[in-house]
């Protein structure tokens, strides 16, 4: 009897600690939803159309988190931290740095990230490559460098990498053809050359190349487009 009463004793105990750790999950995660909504982020929720500006629902796996216009304080960035499902996040019309990026690389899911038309600040990219299941970085009409290019060489992960409105030249294409798994670029008119681009496609066989407003001409393209069939060339 007392054998008995000492392991009901033990499963309770065990019963109540499990009980007590997924509360606190689910006060944590609560919390860091109310100040992500505070915050303006709009949280995309797994579920098909299902989205909210407040969104303080905890049904439901949060994927998607984007912020517009909004400089991330303190709280907003321990908020992220901690929905360790995200896998994608969109920070747009902001700013970014070393501490934002941080946070960003530790969650365990995150695969996509996009800085659009937002100010990318000094070792911001050295802490976003970090992240071990990154595949996609989208750094259009932003500030990002050949430097930045240079980086992003570490995150052998990337596949897909958007450049389209940067002062981005063609060391900064040649650099990126250094990635293993790179298959899907975005560019656009600017410094990058026609040249750039053929050395691009012959380093790394792309499957996608998006180029907006260039002007190399349509006789150069169909050349292009012959000689590097496997490659979906989208103007």
């Amino acid at each position: 009897m007392r054998v008995s009463l000492r392991v009901l004793f033990i499963c309770v105990t065990v019963l109540a600690l499990v009980l007590a750790i997924a509360a606190n999950k689910y006060r944590v995660r609560h919390a860091a939803l109310a100040i992500i909504a505070r915050s303006d982020g709009v949280v995309h929720f797994n579920e098909a159309d299902s989205q909210s500006i407040v969104p303080l629902e905890l049904s439901g796996t949060v994927r998607r988190i984007e912020f517009r216009g909004k400089q991330l304080d303190e709280d907003a960035i321990w908020a992220i931290s901690q929905l360790h499902e995200v896998k994608d996040v969109a920070i747009v019309d902001a700013s970014v740095g070393t501490r934002e990026c941080k946070a960003l690389s530790k969650l365990p899911s995150l695969s996509e990230v996009s800085f659009f038309e937002t100010k990318i600040g000094d070792g911001a990219i050295e802490e976003i490559v970090k992240c071990p299941q990154l595949t996609t970085i989208c750094l259009s009409f932003s500030n990002v460098t050949d430097a930045d290019c240079r980086r992003l060489t570490s995150c052998t992960s990337l596949k897909r990498v958007a450049l389209n409105g940067t002062e981005v030249t063609d060391s900064g294409l040649d650099s990126i053809a250094e990635l293993p798994s790179l298959s899907v670029v975005f560019i656009s008119e600017g410094p990058i050359s026609a040249q750039g681009v053929e050395t691009l496609l012959s380093r790394r066989p792309l499957s996608a190349l998006y180029c907006f407003g260039d002007n190399f001409g349509d006789e150069w393209w169909a050349r292009i487009r012959k000689q590097y069939h496997q490659c979906k060339i989208h103007r």
